[in-house]
C-alpha cells in the first residue's frame, strides 16, 4: 500500500511544530507587549478582548492547537490502519478533549484584562467552565496513556501519563496561589501548558521516528 499523508513524518511532525508555537506564545508575549509578566499574568491574558496584540496572540493559539490536532487525526488513521480499536477510540476522545480547549480559549476569551491583572479566583461562569475543559482534557490525556500502555508502547505512555500529572499539578498550584494571592499564579498557567505541549511534541517525535 502506498504511503497515506498520515503515514508521513511531516504529518505526525505537525503535532511538534504546534506544541512549540503553544511554548513559545507567553515567550512572544514578553517580547512584543512588554507589560506582560509571564510570572504573575496567565496566559488568558494575552488572549483577553482587549488586549494589544489580543487577536495574534489568539490566532497564534488556534494555529498551535490546529497543528497538533491535525497529528491526533494522522494518529487515528494510523489507528485505523493498524486495526488498534482502542487507541482509536482513546485518541478520538483526545482529539475531542483538546478541540474543546482550544475552542474555549479562542472564542470565550477574557472580555477585559483586569478580570485577571490580580491573582484572584472569581469563580464566574468562565472560571468553572476552564476548571471542567482541563479536567476533561487530563481524562482523555490518561485514557489514551493507558491505551498506549495496553499495547505495549510504555514510552510514549509514560511520558503522557507525567505530563498529565504535571499538567493537573500545575493546574491546582495555579488555582491555589490565586486563592491565596500570591503572585506566581500566571508561571503556575504558563508550566501546565508546557506541560502539556512537551506532552504532544514527545508523541510527535516518537511517532515520526516510526514513520517511513
Amino acid at each position: 500500500m502506498q504511503n497515506q499523508w498520515w503515514q508521513r513524518k511531516w504529518a505526525l511532525g505537525l503535532g511538534g511544530i504546534g506544541g512549540l508555537l503553544i511554548i513559545l506564545l507567553p515567550l512572544l508575549g514578553t517580547i512584543i507587549w512588554p507589560i506582560y509578566r509571564p510570572a504573575s499574568y496567565p496566559i488568558a491574558i494575552l488572549l483577553a478582548q482587549d488586549a494589544d496584540f489580543g487577536l495574534a496572540f489568539r490566532n497564534m493559539y488556534l494555529v498551535g492547537f490546529a497543528l497538533i490536532l491535525l497529528m491526533l487525526v494522522a494518529l487515528q488513521l494510523l489507528y485505523r490502519y493498524e486495526a488498534s480499536l482502542k487507541l482509536q477510540h482513546s485518541v478520538a476522545w483526545l482529539f475531542g478533549g483538546l478541540a474543546i480547549l482550544t475552542l474555549f480559549g479562542y472564542l470565550m476569551p477574557l472580555q477585559n484584562m483586569a478580570d485577571l491583572a490580580v491573582s484572584k479566583v472569581t469563580w464566574s461562569l468562565r472560571d468553572v467552565l476552564a476548571l471542567i475543559v482541563n479536567l476533561l482534557l487530563a481524562w482523555t490525556l490518561w485514557r489514551f496513556s493507558k491505551a498506549l500502555a495496553n499495547h505495549k508502547l510504555f514510552s510514549p505512555a509514560n511520558v503522557l501519563r507525567l505530563m498529565t500529572i504535571l499538567f493537573l499539578l500545575f493546574n491546582a498550584l495555579e488555582y491555589g496561589m490565586a486563592l491565596l494571592g500570591w503572585p506566581l499564579s500566571g508561571l503556575m498557567d504558563l508550566l501546565s501548558y508546557d506541560s502539556l505541549a512537551l506532552a504532544f511534541i514527545y508523541l510527535s517525535w516518537y511517532y515520526m521516528r516510526q514513520a517511513e
